[in-house]
């Protein structure tokens, strides 16, 4: 019997949520089946889910065992039936615990401990944003940041341009200025979606002096960074490379329009 829920953890794509945990797509078509309709057989769950009937049985048996669903036998028949995450939750809230330890035993070692290399790679969308989080965070005080970015591929990558804006609030907060070098074509939307930010000096390039990449100098540090399906961001600290990206920014910035 179908249960046709409609519930706003549904509309808002369980599928997103159950990925951040680690379900594969096929667990996830699965267990929102059963979300929706109830208990059932396994021929309209592979029917409606689309999922090949050799991937079904892997998903359902992964599924059990971490206690997303169960099973009865009626008539030599099995019927699923969706649970209550409970099991995940608790392990949840255990690895909260432990990471809070973790966290504090990061907060005792000394800062010279804790300082990164000259080099540091950081990979995938989190390690992307952390990378520009601690970038712009030692912005302040009328520090420059200096920006070679803003092809017309920018305007495709929604997620990350809400990001680098609310990183542009942060730098204004503290008191950082910025110069930007990008094509003519963005400027526009450059400007609209940071309307009330100050903290700009802008000059255009050719289109065909773009690729994919971005790169960010501060008097400290380059951030040369690439965004893709696995984003990956470069930062360098060596003050000889540094200052030799900061001397390229200045001989450009001063050809540019």
């Amino acid at each position: 019997m179908e249960n046709k829920t409609n519930s706003p953890l549904l509309e808002k794509n369980i599928g997103t949520i159950l990925k951040r945990q680690g379900f594969t797509n096929n667990e996830v078509l699965i267990y929102e089946y059963l979300l929706k309709n109830g208990r059932s057989k396994s021929g309209p769950i592979i029917k409606h889910t689309k999922v090949a009937s050799s991937a079904f049985y892997e998903a359902v048996s992964s599924l059990t065992n971490k206690g997303f669903i169960s099973y009865e036998v009626i008539n030599n028949i099995k019927f699923y039936n969706p649970e209550t995450p409970e099991r995940q939750i608790n392990q949840l809230q255990n690895d909260i615990g432990d990471l809070k330890a973790i966290s504090e035993m990061l907060g005792e070692i000394t800062s010279a401990q804790r300082d990164r290399n000259m080099i540091n790679v950081y990979e995938g969308n989190y390690g992307f944003k952390r990378a520009f989080e601690e970038f712009t965070k030692k912005v302040n005080n009328k520090d420059q940041v200096k920006i070679i970015s803003y092809n017309t591929e920018y305007e495709k990558q929604y997620d990350f341009r809400k990001f680098f804006v609310n990183l542009d609030k942060g730098i204004q907060e503290r008191g950082g200025v910025a110069k930007v070098l990008m094509q003519k074509e963005l400027q526009g939307l450059f400007k609209k979606e940071r309307a009330g930010i100050n903290i700009y000096d802008i000059k255009t390039l050719p289109s065909k002096y773009f690729g994919p990449w971005a790169i960010d100098t501060t008097p400290h540090e380059v951030l040369i960074s690439i965004i893709s399906d696995n984003p990956v961001a470069i930062s360098i600290k060596h003050p000889i490379i540094v200052e030799s990206f900061n001397k390229n920014f200045d001989y450009l910035w001063g050809s540019a329009k």
